[in-house]
């Protein structure tokens, strides 16, 4: 069975020829650009005003005193945020929703320090958590802050982020996240058998194989793989050895370069997989 093939059966949930085609060189650094849209206030936290006093109704968002204030200290406001126009190879990690939690020391003109913490949910992958901050001024929308944070869950599990975003007086900010894919660990090792006419890592389309993970006290993880820089794709669950493989042929449909990074729940299997199918 050649490669597209088996994806196109096993695969979860990502699109099956996503492990086998020719890409871009593979890069350990994963990297997502896109646009930051406020789409609701689950809460408005509290303002405090000295020298003045809240608005109980302000004319816009970024209004909260009266004239006179001097100090504003907002806090807890919770707020949630969706992300458009996404691209780059780990585009597919950012696709879901954001719930913020802001604070706030600003003086009368609305311009200060902000910080807080996030949950960033991107459904069947895993969730980005974390804290963020940054310098803001809420009366002309220029603002820019800072997010680090870790992944948990399928797809996410140990990997690291920084996020990055910038408002120049518009209500939509644009982003760039990077990713750093979790270390490697000796324990979790993967193999790649080939049998036919090939000549070192230089495989033929015809020659068979057979892919196995090898992950001890990794029992019913999720087994994924980072190919070429692209975004994680799941396959199965270790067994309860922790063990997991595949075979098969290579096909015309194979043809290409490829390093492969595969995971065993979040976990980085060694050593990296760097090869090639010719016809």
């Amino acid at each position: 069975m050649a490669w597209n093939t088996y994806l196109a059966r096993a695969a979860v949930p990502i699109a099956a020829s996503i492990l086998l085609i020719p890409a871009q060189a593979q890069s350990s650094l994963l990297t997502a650009t896109g646009q930051e849209v406020n789409i609701s206030m689950a809460s408005p936290g509290t303002v405090e005003c000295v020298g003045g006093t809240p608005i109980a109704a302000p004319p816009t968002p970024f209004t909260l005193c009266s004239p006179g204030t001097t100090v504003i200290r907002l806090r807890d406001r919770i707020s949630q945020a969706a992300y458009q126009n996404l691209a780059g190879t780990a585009a597919d990690m950012f696709n879901g929703l954001n719930d913020i939690v802001t604070n706030c020391n600003l003086n009368g003109a609305m311009t200060g320090y902000c910080w807080g913490t996030y949950r960033w949910t991107i459904p069947k992958k895993g969730v980005w958590s974390g804290v963020w901050f940054g310098d803001f001024d809420l009366q002309t929308l220029n603002t820019r802050y800072t997010a680090p944070g870790f992944g948990q869950g399928d797809a996410l599990e140990g990997m690291q982020v920084m996020y990055d975003a910038v408002y120049s007086g518009q209500p939509v900010g644009t982003f760039i996240a990077r990713v750093l894919p979790p270390k490697q660990n000796s324990n979790v090792a993967v193999t790649l058998a080939v049998t036919g006419p090939q000549n070192g890592t230089a495989y033929k389309a015809g020659d068979s194989f057979v892919l196995r993970i090898m992950a001890p006290g990794y029992a019913a993880k999720p087994v994924s793989v980072v190919q070429n820089g692209a975004g994680p794709v799941q396959l199965g669950l270790t067994d309860a050895q922790g063990n997991w493989s595949v075979s098969g042929s290579w096909g015309a449909s194979d043809l290409g370069s490829y390093t492969q990074i595969w995971y065993v729940g979040g976990i980085a299997a060694t050593p990296t997989l760097i090869f090639s199918v010719s016809p």
